[in-house]
């Protein structure tokens, strides 16, 4: 069986109870105060408590996200199984996935989805401000991972008009007549997918297919460039003709 996770978020005030009920059905519980949030991906036994802090002690651009959502100040549960006998939680799957793009995102494409109003009305500061030494990571991450990139800026045009195809999609697929959409680069031109994964952005949509980004490929292992495909079990969903498309 290829990579398979299982995730909840849950409201703080109820933490100690599912803790409770997850130690007392016999489940390994571990915590994950400090980031990368990716992290919590890597456990194939244990089920992986995220606090709130984590989304912004190891990479801030994500936290800035999760700082303005709809989930802040919520916990995020990460489990290698179902769990089906907690009561009152509904869960999303990320799998491995044989998702082959009809296309790629292009120069034009980045621009209209980095222009959009809807990224532009959503984005936090803290994506926007990056320091000299995180650019130049970002750079080496991209080329160690085979892209062909020199300059921050195009990084940060690829980063910023992903997260957008998650929020007004461009670059989608039909799946059962719902949109689907996916992460518009590859591995070397993407960043936080832990955002997309997680469903800070695109939780509207049933399905999502995301590409790792360097830092999860580096810290969760993940694989580059193979699209994990998000499935989102909540009743919360809009209906096809509610989505904001370009």
């Amino acid at each position: 069986m290829g990579f398979r996770r299982y995730y909840y978020w849950i409201k703080e005030n109820r933490l100690r109870g599912v803790l409770e009920d997850l130690r007392s059905a016999g489940h390994r519980v571990v915590s994950l105060k400090k980031g990368p949030v990716c992290l919590s991906l890597r456990s194939k036994k244990r089920i992986c408590v995220v606090f709130q802090d984590a989304w912004s002690s190891g990479c801030k651009r994500q936290g800035s996200w999760y700082g303005l959502s709809s989930k802040r100040g919520d916990i995020l549960l990460v489990s290698p199984i179902s769990l089906k006998k907690i009561d009152c939680l509904i869960g999303s799957i990320i799998e491995e996935s044989d998702f082959i793009p009809p296309r790629y995102a292009d120069f034009e494409d980045k621009i209209r989805l980095f222009q959009n109003l809807r990224l532009s009305n959503s984005i936090p500061w803290g994506w926007r401000y990056v320091s000299e030494s995180e650019r130049r990571i970002y750079i080496r991450w991209a080329k160690r991972f085979k892209g062909n990139i020199d300059d921050y800026y195009q990084l940060y045009l690829s980063h910023s008009a992903n997260h957008s195809n998650f929020i007004s999609p461009l670059l989608y697929v039909k799946e059962e007549d719902l949109t689907v959409p996916y992460s518009i680069e590859h591995t070397a031109a993407v960043c936080s997918c832990c955002v997309e994964l997680f469903g800070i952005l695109g939780s509207e949509f049933k399905t999502r297919y995301v590409i790792p980004c360097p830092g999860a490929c580096i810290f969760a292992e993940l694989k580059s460039d193979l699209y994990l495909r998000v499935t989102e079990l909540s009743s919360n969903l809009l209906v096809d003709s509610e989505i904001d498309t370009i």
